[in-house]
């Protein structure tokens, strides 16, 4: 195999088009600034240390012109990703691979999290800022990609390899039901096997019977089948790998997270979810109940709402108190 058909055999596994830019930066780092070709690259990629992959996080950060911290991280998850790929075709790292496996802060996650948060060309992420639509496309299609390798790898997601887990794939699944529904951890975990109809094609959610898109459906169908097996009534829909209930919202958080890559927080799915309702009027107080989120939460996307309608309040409570049936009688 010649090196560019690795990394081209690498995107189709990834399967997601917002890769591409990603993959094709690390290449060009690969073979123009590295001077990498056919003949070495096994070698080279064997021997590549921890310096030389934050030295192509700098290059894709520079080529692509990157301003947001949530794309940086992406390319992180895209490069872990890319030598557990190698690993499958014979191409293994010891030293990145005990980097994996680290705890601390040379971990290979948090040289590559210290890194992002030091350049000071990327824009930090407001705590619990809504995600924009290009983050959630982003996010989507990591989803779908490692939903499609689950898939495919399903006898290893119970084997306790990390390249194929079944925590990830349950994230996965997960976050896609989170970014259709905007419900919070708190209902996600609550939802049963009953609460899905593949007759319907829907799945209830705060009592809301919702009609699910066909990708999901059928992504929560297949992952219905693979998942552990449960005798108990009301048996959950998000379990953890042996089949037990999730212990609570530390434990499917923890799951999204990685499911998502980019170590962003799931508060700002949520929310861009929530900005779409109410772009799609519907009511507040069904959002509040779908989504299990407080007024404060869904306060906060009204503004945003309003701010891109450029929205006063004080000048839009006087045009609407000016309509009012009783306002020419007095």
């Amino acid at each position: 195999m010649i090196l560019e058909e690795l990394f081209e055999e690498f995107y189709m596994e990834l399967n997601a088009e917002t890769y591409r830019s990603k993959v094709d930066a690390f290449k060009e780092f690969v073979i123009e600034e590295q001077k990498v070709n056919d003949v070495i690259y096994t070698g080279y990629f064997r021997g590549i240390r921890m310096d030389t992959v934050l030295d192509s996080l700098g290059y894709f950060i520079e080529r692509n012109n990157i301003k947001k911290e949530t794309v940086a991280f992406h390319y992180g998850s895209m490069i872990k990703r890319f030598f557990y790929f190698l690993q499958s075709k014979g191409i293994r790292n010891e030293n990145i691979f005990q980097l994996f496996s680290r705890k601390d802060e040379s971990s290979f996650d948090n040289q590559i999290k210290a890194y992002i948060l030091n350049e000071r060309k990327l824009q930090k992420s407001e705590a619990n800022a809504p995600y924009d639509d290009d983050e959630i496309i982003a996010i989507i299609e990591n989803a779908n990609s490692i939903i499609a390798n689950s898939v495919k790898n399903k006898e290893n997601l119970f084997s306790g390899k990390k390249k194929y887990s079944f925590k990830m794939y349950m994230a996965a699944v997960a976050v896609k039901l989170i970014i259709f529904s905007g419900t919070s951890f708190r209902n996600l975990s609550k939802i049963e096997i009953a609460d899905f109809n593949e007759g319907n094609k829907t799945i209830k959610i705060s009592g809301y019977e919702l009609h699910l898109p066909i990708d999901l459906y059928r992504q929560i169908k297949e992952y219905i089948q693979i998942r552990p097996r449960s005798e108990t009534q009301n048996a959950k829909l998000f379990v953890k790998s042996n089949g037990a209930d999730l212990k609570g919202v530390s434990d499917l958080e923890a799951a999204l997270l990685l499911s998502n890559g980019d170590k962003g927080n799931v508060t700002g799915i949520v929310k861009n979810t929530i900005i779409k309702m109410i772009k799609a009027d519907i009511r507040f107080d069904i959002i509040m109940k779908l989504t299990d989120t407080g007024w404060k939460t869904v306060k906060d996307c009204i503004d945003v709402v309003n701010k891109e309608r450029d929205i006063q309040d004080d000048k839009d409570l006087d045009k609407r108190l000016r309509c009012l049936d009783t306002y020419i009688l007095l």
